[in-house]
Formats: C-alpha cells, structure tokens, sequence
C-alpha cells in the first residue's frame, strides 16, 4: 500500500500543524515514513590491520604559525 500526502501551499484546507502531531498520529495508524537514498556506510573496520602511524607523536610546540597542520578522515567514501 502507498499512501502519498500532499497539498499545495494554497489550498484552502491546508492547516498548519506540528511535526511531533504528525509523527504521534502516524505512529498510532501504524504508518512509517519513506527513507530514501543509500543509507551512508561510513566505516568498514578490519580488526586485523594495524593502527596507523603517529607522525606527531602528539607531543608538538608550534614555534610559528602554519607549522603544522593535521587532519583526520574518518569517514572518506573510498568504494
């Protein structure tokens, strides 16, 4: 079964009504909303592989500005 709510901004039966309104109402009709897309995988971890290197050592003075920049990607789409 596919249910499709819809109503233009200028109808005049449109009421404006909170979203936790909906969601309780929804909930009691037993009715779920459409999720769509490719949920997002974002780590795939291989417990076998060793850890990365620690190039920082975190333990750093910065004398000067720009001396040292870091970043960490955790989630990179690599597939």
């Amino acid at each position: 079964m596919r249910l499709v709510l819809d109503h233009e901004k200028d109808h005049p039966s449109r009421h404006a009504v909170a979203r936790c309104t909906v969601a309780r109402l929804m909930r009691g009709m037993g009715l779920r909303g459409v999720i769509r897309g490719k949920p997002v995988k974002t780590t795939v971890s291989d417990k076998s592989a060793p850890c990365p290197l620690d190039h920082v050592n975190r333990q750093f003075h910065a004398l000067r500005p720009n001396m040292l920049w870091l970043s960490d990607f955790t989630y990179v789409a690599t597939w």
